[in-house]
């Protein structure tokens, strides 16, 4: 016990480390890694695979910050891996908007698109607001580089309303940063100066380093819209300096493109090319063909204006060629991309439609089901009072054709009766509690065909029975008891009347599933029958009484189970149920 203990104790503290680790990567990346990676050597030690793909999920996230999207990739797909399989919606989350990070931030919009709403979707459901903020950010990036500044606008206000709504000022500051980029775009430098700088001031109070290199970046791409050149030099080498300390190379290269921009205003020509071909190099190196081209462009605007001809028609032409395949790849994701999401908007659409009418027809099955327990206990009376007329009969001592007539009035009622019992059992099944007990298999079978002596050909019938011991079964008794008494009532009823009929129980464990089978010698039935059995009232033969309803309860039993029912039958030779139910 005290082994187990601490073992519990360990895996706590791993993972109190990793939301360590999670806190300290906006402050020192490399820490962060090396942490998780500590961590990630214990999880493998102590075989927890929980906390090893938790451990690479936040390895897939940190590396896709530094820009390696290759190893970045390697391991958030690992941990994708373990939480399908477990399906853990949240790790399936987490690891899939790495996923999409890497492809977007490598121009790959449409594929980080699409995962990107996969994970919008699932935040959502599980009501997790700060990681839904954060996504409707990314979601807003991509519609903001394939032109659709609406929708960036309306993703980033509500990545901002949402992380108001879980109080966390650095995910609402981290929207302020690109909305004011659209005000950027949109001429409306005034309100995009103050967002900056909202940003900027909730990120020192915060002391995310991280984020305020992206809103020094941000009020820095103001200034140089206001031809405030100096300033916006000052604010693109803040964010330089903290983008190199942590390793984010996607921000290293922003960084350095607008540097270049800047000196080249200012006609400070070499400290433009210097910093205008590190922003090459990182985009080269990371395959950001958003920088290549645009650093490119620039470059060739200094040589041009040095009157180095060359030079500028080098650059030139590999800015024409970079474009070229920027704008057929954005075209390419521009229409792959919105008919992926109009066709999720029909998913979407088509599933809400569909929930609203399950819960109309649940709505009305529930009325339907109330009705017929009303209507069935209030015909009981009646049914059982005149069935004890029968008695009175019998004690009277009417012969002939008076008793002739009042046994045919018996057995209706006794067919009544039972139809009227099998409505009400019907009925209650659907409102049993989920109380869940051990199922003592064999004590329950007996009680089944013990309750069914009165059946006719019942005392004909050779009974066998194979229960396994110790199945360790915890269930709703009453579905339990409702499924074997319908088996077993089945078996008796159909049964021939002449010579020796025999039905075989059998109760057993078959891998990770609970497995009832009835078999008899009976009358079987057809194969055209044999698809509709399971209807309501629907009886395959007259040749035994029956009201129709026994397998329909039998189904709504087993499916209440999550279980399934296979039945094989040929006439004259007997019916086989098979009846699989998941532990």
């Amino acid at each position: 016990m005290n082994g187990q203990s601490n073992e519990i104790v360990t895996q706590e503290m791993l993972t109190s480390e990793l939301a360590k680790a999670y806190e300290m990567r906006v402050s020192d990346l490399d820490v962060s890694i090396k942490m998780v990676n500590d961590t990630l050597d214990t999880a493998i030690a102590l075989k927890c695979p929980q906390l090893v793909a938790n451990s690479k999920t936040l390895i897939g996230l940190f590396l896709m910050i530094k820009g390696d999207f290759e190893m970045s990739q390697k391991a958030s797909y690992e941990a994708l891996e373990y939480y399908k399989i477990n399906k853990n919606r949240k790790g399936i989350a987490d690891a899939t908007f790495n996923l999409a990070s890497t492809y977007y931030k490598t121009d790959n919009f449409h594929k980080g698109l699409l995962l990107l709403l996969e994970c919008k979707q699932i935040y959502a459901d599980l009501v997790d607001h700060a990681n839904l903020s954060k996504v409707l950010k990314a979601i807003g990036t991509v519609y903001e580089y394939l032109g659709d500044l609406h929708n960036a606008k309306e993703s980033y206000e509500e990545s901002i309303a949402t992380a108001i709504i879980c109080n966390d000022t650095n995910l609402e500051s981290n929207g302020y940063n690109p909305l004011s980029g659209i005000y950027l775009k949109q001429g409306m430098l005034v309100e995009a100066m103050n967002l900056s700088q909202k940003s900027i001031d909730l990120k020192i109070l915060s002391n995310d380093e991280r984020g305020l290199a992206y809103s020094y970046y941000s009020r820095g791409k103001v200034y140089l819209q206001l031809l405030q050149y100096k300033q916006a030099i000052a604010d693109f080498n803040r964010s330089l300096s903290i983008q190199t300390k942590i390793g984010d190379r996607l921000g290293e290269g922003m960084c350095l493109n607008k540097l270049g921009m800047g000196h080249y205003q200012l006609e400070e020509f070499d400290r433009a090319i210097l910093y205008l071909t590190k922003a090459q190099l990182i985009a080269y190196q990371y395959n950001i063909m958003l920088i290549q081209y645009k650093s490119s462009y620039t470059l060739y605007l200094v040589y041009k204006k040095m009157g180095d001809i060359k030079n500028a028609m080098h650059y030139l032409e590999e800015y024409n060629s970079q474009k070229d395949l920027v704008i057929k790849q954005k075209s390419a994701d521009i229409i792959s991309s919105y008919e992926a999401i109009f066709k999720l908007e029909m998913v979407q659409k088509e599933a809400q439609l569909q929930a609203e009418r399950m819960e109309i027809i649940e709505n009305k099955n529930q009325e339907l089901d109330s009705f017929f327990y009303r209507v069935s206990h209030d015909l009981k009376g009646p049914i059982a009072s005149l069935m004890g007329l029968h008695n009175l009969i019998i004690l009277e001592g009417f012969e002939g054709e008076a008793k002739k007539y009042f046994d045919l009035y018996h057995t209706q009622f006794i067919r009544l009766n039972t139809i009227i019992m099998d409505l009400i059992n019907l009925t209650k099944m659907n409102s049993i509690e989920d109380n869940k007990v051990e199922i003592n298999f064999r004590q329950l079978t007996m009680d089944c065909v013990n309750s069914l002596v009165y059946l006719k050909n019942f005392e004909n019938i050779e009974f066998h029975y194979e229960i396994e011991e110790n199945l360790n079964y915890y269930s709703q008794w009453v579905i339990v008891n409702t499924i074997l008494q319908n088996l077993i009532e089945n078996a008796i009823k159909y049964s021939k009347e002449e010579g020796q009929s025999s039905v075989k129980i059998r109760i057993y464990r078959e891998s990770n599933q609970l497995i009832i089978q009835v078999d008899d010698n009976g009358l079987g039935i057809s194969k055209e029958d044999q698809d509709k059995v399971f209807d309501m009232f629907y009886r395959a033969t007259r040749q035994a009484e029956g009201t129709g309803l026994g397998l329909y309860i039998l189904k709504r039993a087993v499916e209440r189970l999550h279980g399934q029912i296979r039945l094989n039958s040929e006439l004259e030779v007997g019916t086989s149920f098979k009846v699989i139910i998941p532990y």
